[in-house]
């Protein structure tokens, strides 16, 4: 956020920097418009520790779906023909149980990583998750989160 505020309009506007930093400046552009989704953890100080969030969990767009529950930490919430929200922090494990008794198939889902109920957000289309600012309730967008920073090339030697 400092360097943002501070040193990036002058280091965008230096001719001699743009070229060998295109790069660069394409992945911090990317950093920058996934920064509202952390706000709520970024702008508390020292309230949270962690990341934290408000959720909603939409009705199954095929009706009569079996029962479903998506557990986050030691809460359960249902996956069903009506609207639930919850709560989900940073680390806290997520899993999706449930399915069709009668026909064997089940629709289970586990998260490997600390960030688990994006993950399940990300990585599958059945749930539809919405993310809210815990404090707030204001809708919070998913972004395209950068993966890895781009190889910056060596300086030149004179």
């Amino acid at each position: 956020d400092a360097f943002a505020k501070s040193s990036e309009v002058a280091l965008r506007s230096d001719p001699r920097v743009e070229p060998s930093a295109r790069l660069a400046l394409m992945f911090l552009d990317r950093v920058a418009a996934a920064r509202p989704f952390f706000a709520p953890f970024v702008d508390s100080a020292v309230n949270r520790k962690a990341p934290e969030y408000a959720f909603v969990i939409d009705p199954p767009k095929t009706g009569g779906a079996p029962a479903r529950e998506l557990h986050t930490g030691s809460r359960v919430v249902a996956i069903d023909d009506s609207t639930h929200d919850g709560v989900w922090g940073f680390g806290e494990a997520v899993k999706v149980t449930g399915g069709d008794v009668a026909t064997g198939t089940k629709s289970n889902f586990a998260a490997t990583g600390w960030w688990g109920l994006i993950e399940l957000g990300v990585l599958q289309h059945e749930i539809k998750i919405r993310y809210f600012h815990p404090d707030t309730k204001v809708e919070l967008r998913l972004p395209s989160f950068p993966t890895v920073a781009p190889d910056l090339p060596a300086p030149r030697t004179k």
